[in-house]
């Protein structure tokens, strides 16, 4: 949701730092890019799927971030059992049990990044991951 910019942008930026690359769309989407062509493709192309969960989304039951959410439990159809692409990341002290995110997202453990500031194990994890993929 976009309230949660400032915190989204800290993430984001850590993960840049530990040479993880990640696609954010307020910095990769362009004048007259179809957007919503593009996010699906990433979604479709990426990866990991980090959604941010947070108060606001909580607050928010409409919005378009629900929508990509929607894309990446869809491209979670063709995948095997257990297979690791949706990788919650909330913001707060939002539990899992009150979520109101997808059921998908809630068979997941969820990452903790207070204000955007994810631990070390973390970006840890996600990087053993990356590598995991790459080999």
């Amino acid at each position: 949701a976009r309230d949660d910019l400032p915190a989204v942008q800290r993430l984001k930026a850590a993960l840049d730092a530990a040479g993880i690359t990640t696609w954010f769309d307020m910095d990769r989407l362009e004048g007259g890019d179809d957007y919503d062509r593009k996010i699906r493709g990433n979604i479709a192309r990426c990866s990991y799927f980090l959604p941010v969960i947070s108060a606001t989304t909580q607050r928010r039951l409409e919005g378009y971030f629900r929508r990509e959410w929607n894309y990446a439990v869809d491209r979670t159809l063709g995948m095997a059992d257990g297979a690791v692409f949706v990788l919650p990341v909330c913001l707060d002290d939002t539990t899992e049990a009150a979520a109101v995110v997808p059921e998908k997202f809630k068979a997941v453990h969820f990452s903790r990044a207070p204000g955007g500031e994810p631990p070390a194990d973390f970006i840890r994890r996600l990087q053993e991951l990356i590598n995991a993929r790459r080999a």
